[in-house]
């Protein structure tokens, strides 16, 4: 109880002298809180630069832990757009925290526009279920900054190069498909798709990899080289495995598309130069469960109120999955995994619905500091005025979407068998001299 009445002290100081329209609120204690406290009180009022910082961990039972580090903004839209703005600590020295692998680079989620608070968390089990690596460690926290409440964020770690997390010898790569390009120092496009990448190892910045040196190079040549190969899938379907690890893509796939996940913004990485590309686990569910697709499939946008299409394929037609799945293996492939998932249905239902009681009185807390649930928030096409609707209504989505996406499947394979029988018997009558091209 200690760290509660210290938190709720500070609270009430801090709104009564500094902010006085913001009411105090008291942590929940059901789940751990993170104070951060700037040096001289300055705010993070940038994702630019960094601002020192002392961090404290508290947990209901448990001594208080603190650390100095640095902490900026991130985020693109949600940092320039939301009131609840997302943040990156950097410690001084790498910590253990929630029982995480140490590291000194920790990610608070606002998760603004997710009125369940839960998609992320959803979205981090199915890839777990379907044995994706890395999966992103999560933990739901109260946060206050310089004594303000600032609500209910997920913490998380940071996508980047360590054996805790992706694991990528010094010759290999992560990559961001990233619809923000543009912002970053180097960044390349491919030849054939004209798909924009950019660098999360090497790092431009530390000029560990410089446009035309021979990292640059290569990663460049293995994009080109697969792209083209995925040109030829219609008649060629193994030189394209040369470069991609099949399970992987299709593993991610299955939970991208169950989740109808529409960030434009993901991760692949190249172990080393000797293996083959695999795609990372989506960490960000921003516009998961119904948030962004609507009727304007062409987009993925639609204007509110337009009521959230279960029904849409979101990347069956995009990136190398639209050449992907012209390959009955690659196929095979994905059923195999969908039916992974299919079989856990109703223990990953389980496990969210226990995260989520977990927050039960942190989420008041958090819709008291913000009260949109009657708002359309961003991208958001629902607004079902409780956190009980909100959450019932993810529930619900994703069982919809399951069930959507097995007879999809089926509806797919048939295609394929179709077209397979179709080129069989075209050769088998070119043969019998009863076809001429």
């Amino acid at each position: 109880m200690r760290w509660l009445l210290i938190f709720f002290a500070l609270v009430i100081c801090a709104c009564s002298e500094d902010s006085p329209s913001i009411p105090p609120v008291e942590p929940s204690g059901d789940i751990p809180c993170v104070s951060i406290v700037t040096d001289n009180h300055v705010g993070v009022v940038s994702k630019e630069y960094n601002v020192d910082a002392t961090i404290t961990l508290s947990s209901k039972g448990e001594d208080d832990i603190s650390f100095h580090g640095k902490i900026r903004g991130r985020g693109n839209a949600t940092w320039r757009e939301y009131p609840k703005k997302p943040y990156k600590i950097t410690l001084d020295s790498k910590q253990s925290i929630f029982g995480f692998s140490p590291s000194k680079n920790w990610i608070l989620l606002a998760e603004y526009s997710d009125k369940s608070l839960a998609r992320t968390a959803f979205m981090s089990e199915l890839a777990r279920v379907v044995g994706m690596t890395p999966v992103i460690g999560y933990q739901h926290v109260e946060v206050y900054v310089d004594n303000e409440y600032m609500g209910v964020y997920l913490l998380t770690e940071q996508v980047e190069r360590d054996n805790g997390r992706v694991k990528v010898a010094r010759d290999g790569y992560i990559l961001e498909d990233d619809n923000y390009y543009y912002d970053e120092s180097l960044y390349f496009t491919t030849k054939n798709f004209s798909f924009n990448y950019t660098f999360k190892h090497p790092d431009p910045d530390e000029d560990e990899i410089l446009r035309g040196d021979v990292n640059y190079v290569f990663i460049v040549n293995y994009l080109n080289a697969l792209e083209e190969a995925l040109l030829r899938i219609s008649w060629d379907t193994e030189t394209y495995k040369k470069y991609l690890d099949v399970k992987s893509f299709a593993r991610w796939f299955v939970v991208a598309e169950v989740t109808q996940n529409w960030d434009p913004n993901h991760y692949y990485a190249l172990s080393s130069r000797s293996d083959k590309l695999k795609k990372i686990p989506f960490w960000d569910a921003e516009w998961t469960f119904g948030l962004a697709l609507g009727d304007e499939i062409n987009t993925g946008w639609a204007q509110v109120p337009t009521k959230p299409r279960i029904d849409a394929e979101v990347w069956s037609n995009r990136k190398y999955f639209d050449y992907l799945l012209r390959d009955p293996a690659f196929f095979e492939e994905v059923e195999q995994q969908f039916q992974i998932l299919k079989a856990q249905k109703s223990d990953i239902i389980a496990t969210i619905k226990a995260k989520a009681e977990s927050i039960r009185t942190a989420q008041k807390n958090n819709f008291k500091r913000w009260p949109i649930l009657d708002e359309y928030v961003g991208a958001g096409l629902i607004a079902l005025g409780s956190w009980d609707a909100e959450l019932a209504y993810t529930l619900s989505f994703f069982e919809q979407r399951m069930a959507w996406m097995d007879e999809w499947l089926k509806s797919y394979k048939s295609k394929i068998v179709a077209k397979d029988n179709h080129t069989k018997s075209k050769i088998s009558n070119k043969e019998k001299g009863l076809f001429r091209e």
